[in-house]
């Protein structure tokens, strides 16, 4: 692994390496749809970067015992085992950027916000879903707006983007989706306008593929819910609370999320 530091335009230094690609540590890591890194290559967990230049990830620690919550239960999974000097990129995410295992990439870290050159918070966000089995059919009714809350929930402090294959797990089914559109809280440099962070204020809406056999009903929530408002009030304080996440983390230390 070759690692290089340097500024981003007017931002702190950055980190920018070069490594070698391998399949996901665990059977449950690709759903968390990070980037698989060993903890001493990266000074932080959950930081944001971009691989091969132009595909943006967050990344994640491998740890014993790696918990992936899929938005009912947690599955823990043997000791995940990735070398330093490598990324664990899923099947997924490698047909996204179109590489393969064994291949070398460059992974950049980006600024935490308030940096004007972090990503943004995606104000809201459509997704497409389906089952990830090609053919699978299931006889019980889903909530697609249950689902997108639960994903919100699930999924803050994530970097996703415009085009983007997902993978995830919603009441003990393995799920696909198709990012298809998002608006941004704030105006991002020109590179990143279709790239942002999912938090608490995110809206998201969850349609059905047309060639999907998923079930579908209405919400059993009440439904005065289903347009949460982003205020100024509630806006400006989950952008606090992001914000003063990232500027307490020390380089080795876990972010905690609240």
């Amino acid at each position: 692994m070759q690692v290089t530091h340097g500024k981003r335009g007017t931002s702190r230094p950055g980190m920018r390496g070069s490594y070698q690609v391998a399949i996901s540590p665990t059977d449950t890591f690709p759903y968390t749809n990070c980037l698989a890194v060993h903890p001493s290559d990266f000074p932080q967990e959950l930081a944001h970067v971009l691989i091969v230049e132009n595909y943006p990830l967050t990344v994640r620690y491998v740890k014993s015992n790696h918990a992936v919550h899929d938005l009912s239960i947690s599955r823990h999974d043997k000791d995940g085992k990735l070398r330093k000097g490598f990324v664990g990129v899923s099947l997924s995410q490698r047909q996204w950027i179109g590489i393969e295992i064994g291949a070398q990439v460059t992974v950049e870290v980006l600024p935490d916000p308030p940096d004007p050159d972090a990503p943004s918070l995606i104000q809201a966000i459509e997704i497409e879903v389906d089952f990830l089995k090609p053919g699978y059919e299931s006889l019980e009714e889903y909530s697609l707006y249950d689902m997108a809350m639960a994903f919100v929930d699930v999924f803050k402090t994530i970097q996703m983007t415009k085009g983007q294959p997902i993978v995830f797990m919603y009441r003990k089914e393995k799920l696909k989706g198709s990012i298809k559109s998002m608006t941004l809280v704030d105006e991002p440099p020109p590179a990143r306008e279709n790239t942002g962070i999912i938090f608490t204020e995110t809206k998201a809406t969850f349609s059905k593929s047309t060639k999907s056999t998923m079930k579908t009903k209405r919400s059993s929530l009440n439904r005065r819910h289903s347009h949460r408002r982003l205020t100024i009030s509630n806006l400006q304080s989950s952008t606090n609370i992001i914000c003063s996440q990232f500027q307490a983390r020390e380089p080795g230390n876990r972010w905690s999320r609240h």
